[in-house]
């Protein structure tokens, strides 16, 4: 082989090891910050099931859950593009009771969608990242009973929030 065939070969070998070098470097950025909204989005549908499940008894559930998902998680973090708009969207909260023990289980439903950046080289342009939050608690039950003449005893049923 002469020396020209050969920076020849070199020019072609290094363009294919850079573009690979490029592609795993994306996988490593763009899966970085998956990461980081997902964690961050974990935190924020968490957050807003422990706050309605907090006001089962009194005010807004699904309202408290909307104000903390929002605190927790603002439009635009960290250049998503589309985020779970709890107002509107249907499947962001959903309350269920279990009618032989009383146990109400909130569940909060978000998804993202993350812009990639050096991704792009391998046609993967968006990542979409999801988390569902879940809390339980007990309905409390109580009544007045007389055991004695005129001595009222409580009975309650459930420990409160667990």
């Amino acid at each position: 082989m002469s020396r020209q065939q050969d920076d020849g070969f070199v020019a072609v070998y290094m363009a294919v090891l850079l573009t690979g070098l490029l592609l795993f470097t994306g996988l490593a950025v763009d899966s970085g910050r998956a990461y980081v909204v997902k964690a961050q989005l974990t935190k924020a549908v968490d957050g807003a099931a422990l706050g309605a499940a907090r006001n089962l008894n009194e005010g807004d559930p699904r309202g408290e859950a909307t104000r903390i998902f929002k605190a927790n998680f603002p439009a635009g973090y960290l250049g998503t593009s589309s985020v779970t708009d709890p107002t509107t969207d249907p499947n962001f909260f959903s309350l269920t009771t279990d009618a032989t023990t009383g146990v109400n289980t909130v569940t909060v439903t978000a998804t993202a969608v993350l812009p990639t950046t050096f991704m792009r080289l391998g046609n993967i342009d968006t990542v979409t990242v999801g988390s569902i939050g879940e809390a339980t608690r007990n309905c409390c039950e109580f009544r007045l009973c007389c055991t004695e003449p005129c001595v009222p005893k409580i009975i309650g049923r459930g420990t409160g929030p667990r």
